[in-house]
This record gives structure tokens, sequence and C-alpha cells, in this order.
């Protein structure tokens, strides 16, 4: 499965489950384990029908996912960076 299908399924499946609210902002965040047993914090924050995904520890580039828009520039570095951090082994 292409990179930018993986965020729009993440995303589709995400936005059933429960969210915080900061003004318009709708906020889940999320923990899990690497792979060597550190959590990690994952904030996804929607507004105006943008998603703003950040990996809390500050080492990579937030993402910005428009649905129904093209290319995901430096982004898709970013996004390939959860399965490798959970991959076991």
């Amino acid at each position: 499965m292409k990179c930018s299908n993986q965020v729009r399924a993440f995303l589709r499946e995400l936005e059933r489950f429960e969210y915080a609210t900061s003004c318009m902002d709708h906020i889940w965040n999320l923990y899990f384990p690497d792979r060597q047993g550190r959590w990690n914090h994952l904030q996804v924050t929607k507004y105006n029908n943008t998603f703003y995904l950040f990996l809390v520890d500050g080492e990579l580039p937030g993402l910005e996912v428009v649905p129904g828009k093209k290319g995901w520039g430096d982004g898709a570095v970013w996004w390939l960076y959860l399965p490798l951090c959970c991959r076991s082994g």
C-alpha cells in the first residue's frame, strides 16, 4: 500500500475514536511502545479539514495532511518512521 493510502486509512480509522477539543480543533493523543520498549506520543490535530501529525519527541518534522491533496513532500519520511519504530526484532 502506498504511503499516502496508509495515511488516509489511518486518519479515517482515527476519526471513529473519541477526541479532545481545544477551540475548534479535534485532538487525538496516541501512545505506543517502540521496539526498545520506550513509549512514544503521537498527537494528531484536525482543524478545518486538515490533519496535523506530530511525534512529540521532536526528532522529526510534523506532517500536514489535507484530504484529496496530492504529494507529501518530506513528510513521507516521517510517516515511514512509525512502522519502523514499532517493528519487533
